[in-house]
């Protein structure tokens, strides 16, 4: 029983907050105890939102599909006081921002997540169940998190604090495109945010990304070099060996020997697609391939691109036409100190709560790469997930609420910071209307700048 499950080893937390010896008063549980019950008893119906949502072949070029996924989270989070604002596209599915409070105020958090998965048609698996793992195409990708964000915001109103938080909740329908439609709304939408989260699969052992690589994809397409009276040669050979090289430069892989390489350990290049066609009853005369690039610096994505022309268009004894052109790209999220300091508010919560968590570097990009600017931001707050973009991709059930739990505890924290800077700078204009000392109203202008690391009140 996955809800079963997750509450084991957590009893300390919640005796805490029982009845006190002869005779006192019964305290109040702590929040992390009366989320983690709620979202226990309202697990089935978790799973049952997980079901439906990976049952929807959101693949990007499966517009109306994407848009069900939308139409389907939107209502739920409608229902606990979110309003919706549709951004209609018509080459991918629509983006959504949902908020719950005035447009005119910065939200406390954004959290991100997208509706589309990278599965084509063919790839498409349906949900299955194995005990506790949840399987299916986006279960870890997205959907999985897009579960666990409105299962967050459900207990949190529930528990009645929700409406002490300003909340955004921004979903896309590109991001396996690079994000090229929604870029600027996510952009847009930061900027009007004190902090950002996404809900992309969680990592093994609790991980929480803290930065993120970038990403480039691009089409190889080559051909020998047409001359009229001769017949062409295979191709194949010459892109196999194009392949064989740009593997080596993939991460563990080293580079091709050359010492004056730039130095991009833990960066790569790995080949999505190689195709080779003909014409009928001759050798194939024309290959393709589909590279993506992922990169911890933008200096580090340049100098892969750089070491791609390079092998593509080596001159080996092929006399080859080629042609690259780059389809998508994505920035990569730089580890930063207003990150650092919004991932000691998620561990200091994780651990109230007696969770784990781990700050890493995650090699998949997101829309995190579109904010454009340096602010606390975090990713990888979704259920854990194993195998993702693979057959076998899946999630822990009982991560489900684990994740749940935490990013609820994270919204109401910032939440509470942010209040508290409030009324610490409308304390100091009273002092200061008053004839109050200029040192306290200093004092409260340095507070209403919230910290999502300071101290969270009484829960």
């Amino acid at each position: 029983d996955p809800a079963a499950g997750a509450g084991r080893g957590r009893g300390r937390g919640v005796r805490g907050g029982g009845a006190g010896g002869g005779g006192a008063a019964t305290a109040h549980p702590p929040l992390h105890a009366s989320l983690r019950s709620y979202l226990r008893t309202h697990y089935p119906t978790s799973e049952k939102m997980l079901e439906h949502l990976v049952n929807i072949n959101s693949s990007a070029g499966n517009v109306e599909d994407v848009n069900r996924v939308g139409a389907a989270v939107s209502r739920r989070l409608e229902h606990v006081g979110l309003a919706a604002q549709v951004h209609r596209e018509f080459d991918v599915g629509n983006t959504v921002y949902l908020s719950n409070h005035d447009g005119a105020a910065e939200n406390d958090v954004l959290v991100l997540g997208h509706l589309d998965t990278p599965y084509t048609n063919r790839d498409f698996a349906p949900f299955r169940k194995a005990g506790n793992r949840l399987y299916g195409s986006g279960a870890a990708e997205s959907k999985g998190g897009l579960v666990v964000a409105v299962s967050a915001l459900q207990a949190l109103r529930f528990m009645r604090r929700l409406r002490e938080a300003r909340v955004g909740v921004l979903l896309v329908g590109d991001d396996s495109l690079g994000g090229r439609f929604s870029r600027k709304i996510v952009r847009d939408t930061a900027a009007a945010s004190r902090s950002v989260l996404d809900v992309k699969w969680g990592m093994d052992g609790g991980g929480v990304a803290t930065s993120c690589s970038g990403t480039a994809k691009y089409h190889v397409d080559m051909t020998h070099a047409r001359t009229h009276g001769r017949d062409n040669a295979d191709i194949v050979p010459a892109m196999c060996r194009r392949v064989a090289a740009l593997t080596r430069i993939a991460p563990g892989g080293g580079w091709s020997g050359h010492s004056a390489a730039p130095d991009i350990r833990g960066s790569g290049i790995s080949v999505s697609e190689f195709r080779a066609t003909s014409s009928f009853g001759r050798e194939p005369d024309y290959g393709l391939l589909s590279l993506t690039s992922r990169y911890a610096t933008e200096a580090e994505g340049a100098a892969l691109e750089a070491e791609m022309w390079r092998i593509a268009r080596k001159r080996d004894g092929a006399k080859l036409d080629v042609h690259i052109s780059r389809q998508a790209s994505r920035s990569p999220v730089a580890a930063s100190d207003a990150t650092a300091t919004l991932y000691e508010a998620i561990r200091a919560e994780a651990a109230s709560a007696d969770m784990r968590v781990d700050g890493r570097h995650r090699r998949a990009s997101s829309s995190l790469g579109d904010v454009g600017r340096d602010m606390p931001m975090a990713g990888s707050m979704g259920p854990v997930g194993v195998g993702v973009r693979t057959p076998d991709e899946h999630i822990l059930a009982d991560s489900l609420i684990d994740r749940a739990v935490l990013l609820a505890l994270v919204v109401h924290r910032l939440a509470s910071a942010r209040r508290r800077g409030e009324e610490a700078k409308g304390g100091a204009a009273k002092g200061a209307k008053g004839g109050g000392a200029s040192e306290g109203a200093q004092a409260a202008d340095a507070e209403a700048a919230p910290d999502p690391a300071a101290a969270e009140g009484q829960r």
